[in-house]
């Protein structure tokens, strides 16, 4: 992959890399616009929502591993298939997050 491995945090208006180099600086991984673009609560917001994107990423991969390897999923609900669309729909957003 090539983004920022996780995890990140929030500064302000802004999401840095969580972890300092040998400096102590903290790089920026993306800043939101603010001074008349986007109000500064919604781009706080926004960082918020960028910084948890690794955490997301890494949640739906485990959750695409447990649909597609535990057999016992179709037969406890006695539907196969019924987890086929939450499959699809997972595949897919991890498909546009990685590229």
């Amino acid at each position: 992959m090539m983004f920022t491995p996780g995890p990140w945090e929030v500064d302000k208006t802004a999401v840095r890399y969580a972890h300092a180099d040998e400096t102590g600086y903290k790089p920026f991984v993306a800043r939101m616009a603010i001074n008349g673009y986007i109000p500064s609560e919604v781009a706080a917001e926004n960082a918020r929502l960028i910084a948890a994107a690794p955490d997301m990423l890494s949640v739906l991969e485990s959750v695409l591993h447990q649909l597609s390897t535990d057999s016992d999923l179709d037969d406890r609900v006695s539907a196969p298939g019924k987890y086929d669309s939450l499959e699809r729909i997972v595949r897919e957003v991890i498909s546009k997050t990685k590229g």
